[in-house]
């Protein structure tokens, strides 16, 4: 098969964005010991919009899976996973995994923006937002990497070379087609770039929903769903990777997304002739499809649906932890009117 053959300029299509975050939130350590004893260790958050994952009063975290109701099914949004008490002093209170398929459905920024609600309406102030792992990724339609091999990519990333001239590298092949390709290492400051048949990832896990809003994305933007050569390229960054480009929190990665999947692209280069041929490795060319796909990539993308419309469930608090926040008011704006500490007392909805 020749290059013509698998790849139509006119055909090509695209959707991009962030596919996996992951990231800690900081709030008052007080807070977090009065609501961590009273709630989560009493299981007073088990509620009907609440799923427990598990409970061992030994691991690192105790986690609960949000779900919303769409379609008739309920779908996860997002995991919180609240920190114990009694191991890892060094770890912050709140570990987030945000579900790919509802980043895509909701838009990141709302599903952020809904994860402080929930934090916000548990009796925290966030203090900082810091991204342990995030997969930056371009999902195409148009273009067959099925025959595609690690000796058609250049890279400068800085790896164990396995074999001589080739980065770390691991490839699965089903039916003499490549399924999945992966270059490079996420350990450490490394990066990890991994190309993957996604439809047929969609087809093996019976995920519907996520199928579902793929299908809404790409018909939304092009007005037909992607085709059959439906593939993820992605970059999957973790804490100490981040840090090396200079992205601590959310609002840094939401800022330097862009700029950092095209130096990513840049770093890890498809290439329009394989190592192999005969040409000098300096002189091969980035491969057209790789520079389109280079300069597609998008963050603010319009999600499917407003995430606003959800309504948000009230959580209870204790009179300590309403006696915190009247207390920090009071200190942080150095009034003691009476009259606009009632007021801000019945804005808490107990």
């Amino acid at each position: 098969m020749n290059d013509l053959d698998r790849y139509n300029p006119k055909s090509l299509q695209t959707y991009s964005g962030i596919d996996t975050l992951y990231y800690f939130v900081k709030v008052n350590y007080v807070d977090y010991t009065i609501f961590y004893t009273e709630f989560v260790l009493k299981d007073k958050l088990e509620e009907a919009d609440f799923k427990k994952v598990s409970k061992d009063n030994d691991a690192q975290f105790i986690w609960y899976r949000k779900f919303i109701k769409l379609f008739n099914n309920y779908v996860p949004l997002f995991r919180i996973g609240f920190k114990n008490l009694n191991t890892q002093d060094g770890l912050l209170s709140l570990y987030i995994q945000l579900e790919s398929a509802t980043i895509h459905y909701f838009g990141l920024e709302n599903v952020t923006n809904m994860v402080r609600e929930h934090i916000n309406i548990y009796g925290f102030n966030i203090l900082k937002e810091q991204v342990s792992r995030a997969d930056l990724n371009i999902f195409s339609s148009g273009y067959d990497f099925s025959i595609i091999s690690y000796l058609d990519f250049k890279t400068s990333a800085k790896t164990v070379r396995k074999v001589a001239g080739s980065i770390e590298h691991n490839e699965y092949i089903y039916a003499g087609k490549l399924e999945t390709l992966y270059l490079g290492k996420s350990k450490g400051t490394g990066v990890q770039l991994k190309i993957y048949n996604k439809g047929a990832e969609l087809k093996s896990t019976n995920d519907y929903f996520k199928e579902s809003v793929l299908m809404s994305l790409f018909s939304a933007k092009y007005g037909k769903s992607y085709g059959n050569d439906f593939w993820n390229i992605e970059f999957s960054l973790k804490r100490e990777s981040l840090k090396s480009y200079k992205i601590d929190t959310i609002q840094d990665l939401f800022l330097n997304a862009n700029s950092l999947f095209i130096k990513l692209m840049d770093r890890y280069v498809y290439l329009e002739e394989s190592k192999t041929s005969n040409l000098n490795s300096s002189r091969l060319k980035p491969h057209y499809v790789w520079s389109y796909l280079k300069n597609s990539y998008s963050l603010n993308r319009e999600p499917i649906q407003d995430i606003s419309k959800i309504k948000i469930k009230q959580y209870f608090h204790d009179d300590i932890w309403l006696k915190n926040r009247v207390i920090e008011y009071i200190n942080e704006n150095h009034n003691k009117n009476i009259d606009d500490v009632i007021l801000l007392i019945k804005s808490i909805k107990l």
